[in-house]
């Protein structure tokens, strides 16, 4: 899900409900806002806030997915397939799965060592990649036990 928040234009407050990508410019963000942003405002300077607790949320939702991918990954023992479809929505998140390889039964044993985890306290370390600055490495992802 895109960034939330607030854009506030020559004092007129604009509610920011998306984010997304520009498909002519490939650096460019659009914002979605909740109401018309008048034509003669968009060249004017713009304060822009961020939902940091929601931004904060997703990152988190976005990391469990990949948690959830890494356990059944090392609970097969081996390298699976990427999901299909991984979604996050407010308050949850899923990856969906057109492989043979991944059963329910897998599924299962990975959600009970995510539970396991998620009671024992563990934390999740996560490594610096090292071909994309900023990002951190799905793969290397691992969880441990608090001391």
């Amino acid at each position: 899900k895109g960034d939330r928040g607030i854009l506030t234009i020559n004092g007129t407050k604009y509610n920011v409900i998306d984010t997304i990508k520009d498909p002519y410019n490939k650096d460019g963000i659009l914002l979605v806002t909740d109401a018309k942003v008048p034509e003669d405002a968009k060249e004017q300077d713009a304060d822009c806030k961020l939902d940091w607790e929601f931004r904060n949320k997703q990152m988190k939702l976005h990391t469990s997915v990949h948690l959830h991918h890494c356990l059944l990954e090392k609970i097969a023992g081996k390298s699976l397939p990427f999901p299909k479809v991984s979604s996050i929505q407010d308050g949850f998140a899923f990856n969906r799965y057109e492989s043979n390889e991944i059963t329910s039964e897998l599924i299962e044993e990975a959600n009970q060592a995510f539970r396991k985890a998620i009671v024992s306290g563990a934390e999740v370390k996560t490594y610096p990649d090292s071909e994309k600055e900023g990002f951190k490495r799905a793969d290397r992802i691992i969880l441990s036990a608090k001391n």
